[in-house]
């Protein structure tokens, strides 16, 4: 008898513990569907317009009181609120109206649980483990408007560089493109910048430059298109510019597209030009008035020499009418002074074609213009294909304060230039390039124009600006 009965209150223990179980899952399982519809509302993940239409069609089925007519064709006729306690309908009422609210949150809670799941095994994958087996762990995900999102993970102890060498395989396990990826060591995290949207791989000049058409500032230069808009950039706050990449990758290209832009839209800006690979990007350029043409390294370094006692005039002509820059100069002022770009096509060769005195002269003039030329009004524009640490000593390319680097061979050229191997890992794809001013780095898609379209802008004088 006495087992029977130790039996019996076994069993009941084991059922209450069931049910205190079920009770504490439940109420555990609550809050996290809260949570969740939570953080969907203040991520801007929660559905409202499906969520809104659904909770309308509830409303109206309970104003005409369709639940208690259906359920009158059901076994469940005789549980309905109207039979067992009228006064309960209210939370009926409720409870069905929120339905949409609290069906969403689960729906989230398990896509968000199917997510994590998939991540885990995308990092596995692409080699984002950590020694102790752990992988990046979801935080958070925020949409913007314009088709980009943002995912915010906890990292593992990967370094900006790995993370970026698996970026394709990322983007191919996750079914997005990442435009960026950026490294918090304060909070041990990372976030990805991605979009649904690809890349465009080719784009006509013409189709970019109309977007300058309707502007007044004349010193803007198109950079390129991402995914969600047109990049471009002002002289007259990034005043030089350096732009590196491999053969074939589009470097020549932009250099082309950006001198016919600002000679066709400003008619009073002057124009330098160092090429030194046997002059072949500058022949389109050759009879223009307002470009002077370097193509040998003699020529080239009395140029520079001329344009640094230029900045020199520069310098005392607005002393004395009381400037410290040519961007405090109005239309009105008798001091005219106009902007000169000078392009060097190959520092490189430049600085190491020649072994004699002037050749490092030359550096120290561009040393000059990098420091000082901004408030004088002249500009670099200075391409490389083999960016290393001597043509690119940390004084230039401190006051390089755009940077453009198309394609690149190997991880050393890429971090010579951006600081990290994002360049290396670019799609090859010409004209694809990493633009980097600021804290700002974006991956862009640059204009192309051929010669024989450049060169019938340039013929046929195009000119927007008088």
């Amino acid at each position: 008898m006495n087992n029977i009965n130790n039996q019996k209150n076994n069993s009941n223990d084991q059922a209450a513990e069931r049910f205190f179980d079920a009770m504490v899952f439940m109420v555990s399982f609550s809050f996290q569907v809260l949570w969740e519809v939570l953080m969907a509302m203040a991520t801007g993940r929660f559905p409202w317009i499906k969520a809104s239409i659904c909770t309308g069609l509830v409303y109206l089925g309970l104003s005409y009181e369709l639940d208690y007519h259906l359920m009158q064709y059901t076994v469940f006729s005789e549980i309905h609120p109207f039979k067992i306690w009228p006064k309960s309908y209210r939370v009926w009422w409720w409870f069905w109206m929120s339905s949409p609210t609290w069906l969403s949150g689960i729906f989230l809670k398990v896509t968000a649980r199917k997510q994590k799941e998939h991540l885990e095994q995308v990092f596995t994958d692409t080699g984002l483990k950590s020694k102790t087996g752990r992988t990046p762990a979801p935080i958070s995900t925020r949409r913007k408007g314009d088709g980009t999102f943002k995912q915010k993970f906890k990292n593992r102890g990967f370094s900006k560089n790995q993370l970026e060498s698996a970026k394709s395989s990322l983007q191919a396990s996750m079914g997005c493109y990442i435009d960026d990826i950026k490294v918090n060591t304060k909070d041990m995290s990372f976030e990805l910048v991605c979009s649904d949207t690809p890349m465009p791989k080719m784009i006509e000049y013409h189709d970019l430059v109309e977007d300058l058409s309707s502007r007044t500032d004349y010193t803007k230069i198109v950079i390129g298109r991402n995914r969600t808009e047109t990049i471009s950039c002002d002289l007259k706050s990034t005043p030089h510019l350096l732009v590196a990449g491999e053969t074939s990758s589009g470097k020549s290209s932009f250099i082309r597209q950006a001198l016919t832009t600002l000679y066709r839209r400003n008619k009073t800006m002057q124009f330098s030009m160092i090429d030194l690979k046997a002059g072949l990007e500058s022949n389109m350029f050759e009879g223009k008035k307002r470009i002077k043409i370097a193509s040998d390294l003699k020529s080239a370094e009395n140029h520079l020499k001329s344009i640094g006692e230029e900045l020199e005039k520069r310098f005392k002509k607005l002393k004395s009418a009381g400037y410290t820059s040519i961007n405090e100069i109005r239309s009105s002022s008798d001091l005219k002074m106009t902007r000169r770009v000078i392009v060097i096509d190959e520092i490189t060769e430049l600085f190491y074609g020649s072994r004699s005195k002037g050749s490092f002269g030359a550096r120290e003039v561009i040393n000059r213009i990098a420091r000082q030329g901004r408030a004088a009004g002249l500009h670099l524009i200075i391409g490389t294909q083999r960016p290393d640490s001597r043509s690119l000593d940390t004084q230039i390319k401190a006051n390089l304060s755009g940077k453009l680097c198309f394609k690149m061979a190997d991880n050393t050229s890429s971090v010579i230039v951006l600081g990290s191997a994002k360049a290396k890992n670019l799609p090859a794809i010409a004209g694809r390039a990493i633009w980097q001013s600021g804290m700002k780095s974006l991956e862009v898609q640059t204009p192309f124009i051929d010669i024989h379209g450049a060169k019938a802008i340039l013929d046929g004088k195009e000119v927007d600006h008088e």
